[in-house]
């Protein structure tokens, strides 16, 4: 199943990193989810491939500095540049 909005969203945001590759501690936003979800915004901490039937390919490991760590797809991250 597609759905459109998010396949902008992918578009927007690879068009935004513009090849850009993240770095350990990088700040990133994660353009899928909404103003209230708290991983958002997070910093990256390394790649990670998975093989496999379920998710297989490239998954960003982020975190929240308060000992929350979690994978996101990086088709939808941004980097947040302050």
């Amino acid at each position: 199943m597609e759905y459109p909005h998010i396949i902008e969203i992918f578009k927007e945001a690879e068009r935004q990193r513009n090849g850009r590759n993240p770095e350990f501690g990088d700040r990133m936003r994660n353009l899928v989810a909404g103003q209230d979800n708290p991983r958002r915004d997070a910093y990256f901490v390394k790649v990670k491939k998975l093989t496999g039937r379920l998710n297989p390919g490239i998954w960003y490991t982020m975190t929240d500095r308060n000992g929350n760590v979690w994978d996101s797809c990086p088709k939808g991250l941004i980097f947040i540049d302050d």
